[in-house]
């Protein structure tokens, strides 16, 4: 691909993202001791008038960048990159980014994402088998690197072991499977519940996905059956769920102390691993019906499929089925998928990185447990972009797939705001510049029950602890510049609802 592929947004593009705003609508814009209250931009606002005016407000010198802005900073939010600024809604209180250099084309952001070498790689990159069973002073420096890692760049690698790759490899398979089915087959697998939740297939825009929670014994868990009624694509996914489960709550209960959290709070904060189940049958066998028994967990394994035609275009940012977003959730451990696409804001806002296709620089390396252990140089990006052959005609060419050696873990919102900033949810999309294969993600989601409490909410209406459905609607979904603005709602329907 050319530099121009990877390049399909002009600043109106993203700046379409909000709409027209009025100048009328102000957000409290923070950097070093002052702070400005500042008009939110129209998408029509010149972006280089733009930084030179917030350069003479906060008084920085000619040599500073103002790369990006923290949104909500006092309760964990993301970093964001500085043309999102358009989208801001109004009443949003933003920590500038701001880099004492300057950067080569930053002002045109996003520029094509960055590949990271070797060393940059095995400094984020940590080993499960020291996570899990190395010695004490091994399992400290692992998680230590693993923290660094998520704070500094804003995820990290695992490299795992071999059965966690079979468990993996074997879902992949049975994911292609499913995938391959007709239409009409597949739209039979899902169950619906309150407030929009549903397990099994959907199909939104140009992916289609298979979501996983658990459920309660009022409920069965739509899984597919063949004729004789069994499932090896249920069997292969509870496999990679319980995996994927146990993994994400090892990595949080070990990550508290370094982020000065209480692992039993964290640990409260989750569903039971007793409640709900992934079985294709009801299990409720009285007449007894319990709350529980309509349980649907909090936790979520979703296993998507991107796949585009030949012929069609490289979507990039602007069109991509997947766009910027953070995790709401404390935690995601995602198996890297079979292609690359996976593309994450670094934390000083100045380069989107490849996070998949960087791996090809160590995917062959066999020395990686004891690399891991290692210190590496920390060196600035060099590769402007990632270099992937893709033939004239737009089939792929001879690009191997990723193998299953790999986890990437990151932080969500929710994490973001109890950890008071310490690691912040990286905004990301999926960049689908592999077209005519299939590629397969499977991120799983821990997150924490939505009325468990979090810390009070800084300049807001909350004083005291908040629930996390409150810090979800009140907060991340009101604030966040890539979420649309929710309608009116419709107090006559809401009515008869509750009804």
């Amino acid at each position: 691909l050319t530099r121009a592929h990877l390049i399909p947004l002009t600043t109106s593009v993203l700046w379409s993202m909000g709409q027209l705003f009025s100048t009328s609508r102000k957000v409290v814009l923070l950097h070093g001791q002052t702070q400005v209250t500042y008009p939110v931009p129209s998408n029509n606002t010149d972006l280089y008038d733009l930084h030179a005016d917030l350069c003479r407000k906060f008084k920085l010198e000619t040599s500073a960048i103002i790369s990006g802005f923290i949104v909500d900073h006092e309760n964990g939010g993301p970093v964001c990159p500085i043309r999102l600024i358009a989208a801001l809604k109004g009443g949003e209180r933003c920590r500038l980014v701001v880099l004492q250099h300057a950067v080569e084309d930053l002002l045109q952001l996003p520029v094509p994402p960055a590949r990271l070498d070797r060393d940059q790689i095995l400094n984020l990159m940590v080993s499960w088998k020291m996570l899990k069973e190395g010695t004490a002073e091994q399992r400290m420096f692992s998680f230590e690197k693993l923290c660094s890692a998520l704070s500094d760049k804003g995820f990290a690698y695992i490299a795992v072991q071999a059965g966690q790759s079979e468990i993996v490899r074997n879902a992949v398979k049975a994911a292609k499977d499913f995938f391959a089915d007709p239409l009409e087959s597949k739209v039979r697998n899902k169950v619906s519940f309150p407030r929009s939740k549903f397990v099994g297939y959907s199909k939104q825009g140009k992916r289609e996905f298979f979501q996983v929670r658990k459920v309660g014994s009022h409920y069965r868990f739509p899984w597919p059956e063949d004729e004789q009624g069994t499932s090896d694509f249920a069997s292969a996914i509870r496999v990679l769920y319980e995996e994927l489960s146990q993994c994400s709550r090892y990595l949080l209960e070990n990550l508290c102390p370094l982020l000065q959290l209480d692992a039993n709070e964290i640990r409260q904060m989750l569903d039971s691993q007793d409640d709900g189940h992934l079985e294709n049958e009801r299990n409720d066998k009285s007449d007894d019906v319990a709350a529980s028994d309509f349980f649907v967990g909090s936790d979520v394994l979703r296993l998507y499929q991107y796949h585009r035609p030949l012929g069609e275009a490289p979507p990039g940012i602007a069109n991509a089925a997947t766009g910027i977003h953070a995790d709401m959730g404390l935690l995601t451990v995602a198996p890297c998928a079979n292609l690359p696409g996976l593309v994450m804001l670094s934390p000083d806002a100045c380069r989107w990185l490849d996070v998949e296709a960087s791996l090809y620089a160590v995917m062959d390396d066999d020395k990686l447990e004891s690399l891991t252990m290692e210190e590496h140089p920390r060196e600035e990006l060099s590769l402007p972009h990632c270099d992937l052959h893709v033939e004239s005609s737009g089939a792929p060419g001879d690009l191997k797939e990723l193998e299953h050696k790999f986890f990437v873990v990151f932080a969500g919102e929710t994490l973001g705001n109890l950890s008071r900033g310490k690691i912040r949810a990286p905004l990301h999309y999926v960049d689908e510049y592999v077209i005519g294969r299939p590629r397969i993600s499977m991120p799983f989601f821990t997150r924490a029950r939505p009325d468990s409490k979090i810390r009070r909410i800084q300049h807001s209406s909350h004083c005291n602890e908040v629930s996390v459905a409150s810090f979800m609607e009140d907060v991340v979904l009101t604030s966040r510049p890539w979420i649309k603005p929710r309608p009116p709602p419709n107090f006559v329907v809401d009515f008869i609802r509750k009804r």
